[in-house]
């Protein structure tokens, strides 16, 4: 009986799919690094796009540090539509592990209506000091390769130089 019953749930269940409609937000990117100069204030842009056939109103909340971040907070994405959400970040003076929460939900009767859950986005600020970065910028990996193998070229000429004097005296 519970085999019966199960098959029967199961077929229901497949008539039922097609005339789901889920609602909600995809969001692009799934995760956010942005790295600045401590005091400075960067933009980014994340893609909100609704791929269901209502228009969904969104609320945009930051969990953790509200106050560094300027951001439209509240919005309505058209039905299948796409919108490039522009923000700015005064960077810290130190590192922050963040998220922007994003929730969907529908208007009917004046009443909010919430259609999915939140869907979080995790957000680095990475900042460096003014002075580090410019101080700094030179240092690399390939210009410290240059610049050891411009001293070793420079050691072998003089010895070659000063090896070659050596035998001219000698020959006199």
């Amino acid at each position: 009986m519970f085999i019966f019953l199960f098959i029967i749930n199961f077929f229901l269940f497949l008539l039922i799919i097609p005339f789901s409609n889920a609602q909600g937000i995809a969001v692009s990117p799934s995760s956010l690094v942005v790295e600045g100069v401590s005091g400075e204030t960067v933009s980014r842009q994340l893609l909100l796009f609704n791929p269901s056939t209502h228009p969904v109103n969104y609320k945009l909340t930051v969990k953790n540090n509200p106050e560094l971040f300027i951001i439209a907070t509240e919005g309505t994405l058209q039905k299948e539509s796409k919108e490039i959400i522009t923000f700015s970040v005064t960077m810290p003076d130190k590192e922050i592990e963040d998220a922007f929460i994003i929730n969907a939900y529908s208007s009917q009767n004046g009443k909010d209506i919430s259609l999915s859950p939140g869907v979080s986005i995790p957000i680095t600020l990475k900042s460096k000091r003014g002075e580090e970065t410019q101080t700094t910028s030179w240092l690399t990996k390939r210009n410290i390769t240059i610049g050891i193998t411009a001293v070793l070229f420079v050691i072998l000429v003089l010895y070659i130089l000063f090896s070659d004097q050596k035998k001219s005296k000698k020959k006199k």
